[in-house]
């Protein structure tokens, strides 16, 4: 059986316009909303968790990934949504979170991290080795080192995966994105100047170094399972500014899809708070004479206006969540405080996906 995501990038190739929202909270109001969402439109719903929020450890949630598998697993089940129409994600595996160790145990704790989440049923990793570790050279991490890094993490995912698949017979095959964006997971902190859009040229660095080094690591045919590289499209938030999507500066950077069509691109925080016209936008641009470069972004509130302190985020999700059956007044406006854009310590930051 095919991924998910997988028949929408061939639907995408086929020129059918097609997205998924992706949701990246541990709130159970958040996640109650995309299930009935899911269940209401009849399609899948793509629920994601990062590095910091859900591991090994614990994180700040106190789950592991089997521990949130089987919470939204629950809910599911509460209101007779299939398995089969959950997608669960992990953002930013890796060593995210163990910086300060040296290389060897912070690449073990990425190993044991991607292993679990892979074991649990998630179906949709992001490998991130980008951030240095304590041992590291002084200067940027080159991108054989994150290559390398990112080689035996697919190991340690599809280690996990086969192992459920020995349980599992019908277990769907774990697609991977690659790269970083510039940015902190979760938005910039302090205000920015500029922000640069990733050039084409670092986009084929970051394809070109993978398929070698996987292919010297031994797993070469593991880029068959990567659908999308992470870019900087030119888009950001921090806590008191907003760079709006400017899509003459990333036309370049699209481009590059149409020699490149089994990957999409996955920008972080896309739609957070951006004019909402302008999402529309990045998903049906397109360039004459070729597929359409889509975006596909992968951050953001649930359809935010700009008003800088995501009113508007709340407004519209207390909306979605009674058209969604959800309940009364008081219960949407709770759920409106929990869907806050800023990073809160709930962790609700949902996400929007678009092929």
């Amino acid at each position: 059986m095919k991924h998910p995501l997988q028949v929408m990038m061939e639907q995408r190739r086929a020129g059918i316009r097609c997205g998924i929202p992706s949701y990246c909270t541990a709130n159970e109001l958040a996640l109650e909303i995309a299930l009935r969402r899911a269940k209401q439109l009849n399609r899948p719903v793509l629920i994601e968790a990062t590095a910091n929020q859900v591991n090994q450890f614990g994180g700040y949630t106190g789950m592991m990934p089997r521990d949130f598998y089987q919470m939204v697993l629950k809910m599911a089940q509460a209101i007779d949504l299939p398995e089969n129409m959950i997608i669960l994600a992990g953002d930013h595996l890796g060593p995210l979170t163990w910086q300060k160790l040296p290389e060897s145990e912070a690449m073990a704790n990425s190993y044991e991290l991607v292993y679990q989440y892979a074991r649990a049923g998630f179906t949709k990793i992001h490998l991130d080795t980008s951030m240095k570790v304590a041992d590291d050279p002084e200067g940027l991490l080159s991108t054989e080192t994150i290559a390398r890094r990112g080689a035996a993490l697919y190991k340690a995912a599809m280690k996990g995966y086969e192992e459920l698949k020995a349980e599992k017979p019908d277990a769907i095959r774990p697609v991977f994105i690659i790269g970083s964006e510039v940015p902190i997971p979760g938005g910039a902190t302090e205000a920015e100047d500029t922000l640069a859009v990733t050039k084409p040229e670092a986009f084929l660095d970051t394809v070109n170094t993978y398929t070698r080094v996987w292919t010297e690591e031994g797993v070469g045919e593991g880029m068959k399972d990567v659908i999308a590289v992470v870019v900087q499209p030119g888009v950001e938030f921090g806590d008191e500014q907003v760079f709006d999507y400017n899509s003459e500066a990333a036309k370049e950077l699209c481009a590059m899809l149409k020699e490149y069509p089994d990957f999409c691109f996955e920008g972080h925080r896309l739609s957070d708070p951006q004019v909402p016209v302008r999402h529309g936008h990045r998903r049906h641009r397109h360039s004459e004479g070729g597929p359409r470069p889509d975006l596909w972004p992968a951050g953001g509130a649930v359809c935010p206006e700009q008003d800088g302190r995501g009113a508007g985020a709340r407004s519209r999700a207390c909306q979605l969540y009674r058209q969604a059956g959800g309940g009364h007044a008081g219960q949407s406006r709770e759920l409106g405080k929990a869907l806050s854009w800023r990073r809160a310590s709930a962790g609700i930051v949902p996400q929007v996906q678009l092929l």
